[in-house]
């Protein structure tokens, strides 16, 4: 999140910022109990799955942005 407060200082007003797996795999969109039922997924996407929800959450609760989802 400090990159985050860092880019946003060099970015200027209406500029664009994109980050890439912010679902990753779907994996956020799954309650921690459901490890089991995805098991098809790395260890390492759930190990790092809380990640990716604080850093989304963080987002989402910041005024200064809007966000938009892009599916590739």
């Amino acid at each position: 999140m400090k990159f985050h407060e860092k880019v946003m200082e060099l970015v200027k007003i209406g500029g664009i910022i994109a980050y890439d797996n912010t679902l990753w795999l779907g994996s956020v969109a799954y309650k921690q109990d459901e490890y089991e039922k995805h098991s098809e997924m790395p260890e390492s996407v759930w190990r790092n799955r809380d990640y990716v929800i604080q850093f989304n959450s963080f987002l989402a609760s910041n005024p200064q942005i809007e966000s938009s989802l892009l599916s590739i």
